[in-house]
Order: C-alpha cells, then sequence, then structure tokens
C-alpha cells in the first residue's frame, strides 16, 4: 500500500516547483525545448442516491471534484526524472469521502465538513542505467501481473478503481532489474519500513516463450513474517488469456497448508476490428470473509472485495470517429451482489472530453450502511 504522509506533500511540493532545476540539470542533453511536461484539468460532478439501512431514511448527495494533474519528465543519458503530481479540490460527498478515507487514498486531505483539498503524488522516481542493469529509486509502480482488476502476483502494487478504469497505485521502492538474455529478465525490490526488518523485499524472474509471458515471484513481509509466492502467465492466441496465483504463509511455517492464503486470477479479453473489446475477470480467495460480520469487518480495514468469489467484467464500443460507449460491472458470486457503470466519452474538441456516466451498486459495494445506491455524473478534461 502506498504511505502517503506529510512527506508526500512535500515531495510533491517540491516536484512542482523544481521544474527550473530539473531543466538546468537536464535540458541540454534532454530535447531541444528542455524536460517534457504535460497535465490535465478536469471538473466531474455527480449526484447519488443512497437507500437507508435499518429503518434509516434515504439520502440524496451530491459531490464534485476540480482537479490538476502536473507530470514532469527529464531524461539524459543513462537517466530519467519522473514526477507526477495531483491536486483535488472537493464538496459534497466527494470531500466526504477524502477526509474519512485518509492515507486510504494515497494522499493528503486537508479541510472540514463539505470541502477539503487533496494532495497526491502519483509518481516521483530517479532511474538510472549506466548499462544493462537498471536501478530506480522513489514512488514508482512495480507491476508485476497482467491481470485487470485483482492481480495475485503484484505483490507490491495495488489496483483499484479510479474513475472507470482499474488503475495501478504507486509504492515508495527501490528497484533493481537486468535482462537476461534476448527475452528475459530478473528483478529485486525493496520497500524499507522505518526500520529496515518491517519492509517489504521480494524479487522475480520473467521471461518470454512459445508466445507467452511467464513470471515467477516471492516477497517477505517483515510486518506481519509472511512470505509470498505467485506465478503470473499470459498468453495471446485468438483471444487474450491470463492466470495468476499466490500462496502466502507465515515464513516459520510455509509449508504448513492450514495457516496458508490462496488466491488466483483468471482472465480474457477478445478484441473485434478493433472497435469492440470486451473482457472478463474471475477472482478466488480462499481467506474470504464467511459472513456478514467478517465482511463488515475486513471492509472497515479498507478491503474492498472481503469475499471469495469475485467477477469483473467489461465492454468497449468505438461508436464513431468522436465517441466510444462502455460498460462495466463488479459482482460477488457468493453473496449475489454487484455494482455496474454504464458510460459515454464524446472528444469535443482536441484534447478535450466530455464523460458522462451512470451507476448502481448494492450491498458492501455501496457502503458500510447501505443497501442500494445509484448514482449519476459527468466530467469534462482538458489535457496540455
Amino acid at each position: 500500500m502506498r504511505r502517503p504522509t506529510i512527506l508526500a506533500a512535500a515531495a510533491l511540493a517540491a516536484a512542482l516547483g523544481a521544474g527550473t532545476f530539473v531543466g538546468a540539470a537536464f535540458g541540454q542533453a534532454a530535447s531541444p525545448g528542455g524536460p517534457a511536461a504535460s497535465g490535465e484539468a478536469s471538473f466531474a460532478a455527480a449526484g447519488a442516491w443512497s437507500e437507508g439501512a435499518a429503518g434509516a431514511e434515504d439520502e440524496l448527495r451530491y459531490g464534485s471534484d476540480a482537479s490538476l494533474r502536473l507530470t514532469l519528465d527529464a531524461r539524459r543519458p543513462g537517466v530519467r526524472a519522473s514526477f507526477s503530481g495531483r491536486v483535488d479540490a472537493l464538496t459534497g460527498t466527494a470531500a466526504s469521502a477524502a477526509l474519512a478515507a485518509g492515507d486510504g487514498l494515497g494522499a493528503v486531505a486537508l479541510g472540514t465538513g463539505d470541502a477539503a483539498l487533496a494532495l497526491s503524488l502519483d509518481r516521483a522516481y530517479l532511474r538510472w542505467s549506466p548499462g544493462p542493469i537498471v536501478a530506480t529509486l522513489g514512488r514508482q509502480v512495480v507491476n508485476w501481473g497482467a491481470a485487470r482488476l485483482w492481480s495475485p502476483a503484484d505483490l507490491f502494487a495495488e489496483t483499484a478503481i479510479v474513475g472507470l478504469e482499474p488503475e495501478r497505485a504507486g509504492v515508495d521502492a527501490i528497484r533493481l532489474a537486468a535482462p537476461i538474455g534476448p527475452l528475459g529478465g530478473v528483478e529485486a525490490v525493496a520497500v524499507p519500513g522505518i526500520a529496515p526488518a518491517d519492509g517489504r523485499y521480494g524479487a522475480r524472474l520473467y521471461g518470454y516463450a512459445l508466445g507467452s509471458d511467464l513470471g515467477l515471484q516471492a516477497a517477505w513481509d517483515g510486518g506481519d513474517g509472511s512470505v509470498t509466492a505467485a506465478v503470473s502467465l499470459k498468453t495471446d492466441l485468438v483471444v487474450g488469456l491470463w492466470l495468476e496465483a499466490a500462496y502466502t504463509a507465515p515464513a516459520s511455517a510455509f509449508f504448513d497448508r492450514e495457516g496458508a492464503g490462496y488466491e488466483a486470477t483468471v482472465g480474457m479479453d477478445w478484441s473485434v476490428g478493433g472497435r469492440f473489446v470486451v473482457s472478463a475477470e474471475y477472482r478466488y480467495r480462499s481467506d474470504g470473509a464467511e459472513s456478514e460480520a467478517e465482511a463488515l469487518e475486513a471492509l472497515s480495514s479498507g478491503e474492498s472485495y472481503p469475499g471469495s468469489h469475485y467477477v469483473y467484467a467489461t465492454a468497449n464500443l468505438i461508436a464513431g470517429d468522436y465517441v466510444s460507449v462502455g460498460a462495466s460491472a463488479i459482482a460477488d458470486v457468493g453473496d449475489a451482489i454487484a455494482s455496474a457503470t454504464a458510460y459515454a466519452v464524446v472528444d469535443i474538441a482536441q484534447d478535450a472530453s466530455l464523460t458522462a456516466w451512470a451507476s448502481y451498486a448494492s450491498g458492501s459495494f455501496a457502503t458500510l450502511a447501505e443497501r442500494r445506491y445509484a448514482g449519476v455524473g459527468a466530467s469534462l478534461s482538458l489535457a496540455f
């Protein structure tokens, strides 16, 4: 999990104010225009109805999010510095959710009542590659899996639905990578804690053969003393297929299956003419909640999917030169509850788009206290 603290906010402020320094350090060796900078400004507004639980009245809510994302990249031979940060001005329900989630959103949220300001640092790393070995230090995405939403093989990156798509979160890590032949390699990752013994450390061996990507990885978590071993496989036939599985147990009793946990994901995607794309993914976890009480406890501690059996599916259609429509759904198979979203994206000008969506959720996919939820929203974004 990302560990956003006041340090993250300070690092974001330093990154946003470091343009002059980065330009002086990298400008002559990079492109003639100096370091590359890009960003996105957006405004989103949403309204929602939620059904009250235990006799409580139904509720209508509103929230908005005005955001600015800035990305800076600077390169010279063998060296790259990259920063990506975001500032969100939130109102209504969006502000309340940010303040309640705190560090769980990967951001520093400041505010009271119905307004909040959230600062997040998505990426801030320095990469050094003097030869075949590549060293990366800082906040980065350590993506070891091919699955879309649930990736047991991603031992360091967490995935969540951000907007309309799954997105992997960065982690503050030290990463070393080296090739093994033309189609494979090895990686080592360290996520230190306040004390070295409390950190997480792992390694991965990966390669490409027979039209398939294969990865073997393992990690030790000093916080709880557990070891996780995982495997990932992805292949492209007529459809894309992937399979991931992980086994977690205490390091002192790694082969004792009674104290171990299992997780597996299998998925597929299929493209028709490059205009219609569908995908589906199934996830199983052996230690999922077995009762509503356990599920509520897991949800309150930050676990988004506390059950054992889940399905995720998406469909997207490019309906014209400037319009695409799609839908996605997540279902808890064991408890027969689900969340579904339909959306449309219209390119209204160069680098500008308008998105509208409608969603429905039931049970734990709404909130801990609600049984049904329905919402609509729209966002306008401008890239620069």
